[in-house]
């Protein structure tokens, strides 16, 4: 295990050394790794980056782990099954819910509307009403 890549790496950098940000960003370029940064107040304050938080400290997510190629298609795949088998098992209790919604109310039972979503591409959603 000593030989395999980190997942991740957490760096902290005083604010002299920010330009050894851009040098690990280049160095993991192409590997699937995630790279957290320590912030100061100022990053907080004015960056876009997604924060998470990890053992009571904030983290900026500046590099996130992707799967591509076969594996994200595998991870694809792996998606649209286990939502399938979740349809399939709340499938009784969607339909009791379609059932009391038709006998409370004259309207319809479902209600679409669009919604903007990751990289603002645009899709559908199915809501009860």
């Amino acid at each position: 295990m000593a030989n395999e890549p980190p997942d991740g790496l957490i760096l902290a950098f005083n604010q002299y050394d920010y330009h050894f940000i851009l040098d690990v960003l280049d160095l993991t370029e192409g590997k699937n790794i995630e790279i957290f940064y320590i912030p100061d107040i100022l990053d907080l304050l004015t960056s876009n980056y997604h924060t998470i938080e990890a053992d009571g400290m904030l983290l900026l997510q500046l590099k996130a782990f992707t799967l591509s190629g076969w594996q994200g298609f595998l991870k694809r795949i792996f998606d649209i099954l286990v939502s399938l088998l979740g349809l399939i098992l709340l499938a009784p209790f969607l339909t009791i819910i379609a059932v009391l919604i038709r006998i409370s109310s004259k309207g319809p039972i479902l209600y679409f509307q669009k919604r903007i979503g990751m990289d603002g591409k645009e899709f559908n959603i199915l809501k009860f009403l």
